[in-house]
């Protein structure tokens, strides 16, 4: 990760902070509360659904930059 150029970071940090946010949130729920609802899931959905648009982001980025 320290590889990265300042300008991409300074874009894929949001998506790296939702991952972290959605993790925690998910792991509250299964390991504090002890609790699996439709919150839950919908973490594990946002989680895999913001994984896939930094991928995505990080190569427009990369082809942006190949320009």
């Amino acid at each position: 990760m320290w590889n990265i150029i300042k300008k991409k970071l300074s874009y894929i940090s949001f998506y790296h902070f939702c991952l972290v946010f959605f993790a925690s949130c998910f792991s509250y729920d299964v390991f504090v509360v002890e609790s699996i609802t439709g919150f839950t899931f919908g973490y594990a959905a946002a989680f895999v659904y913001i994984y896939f648009r930094m991928k995505e982001a990080e190569q427009w980025l990369k082809d942006f930059n190949d320009e």
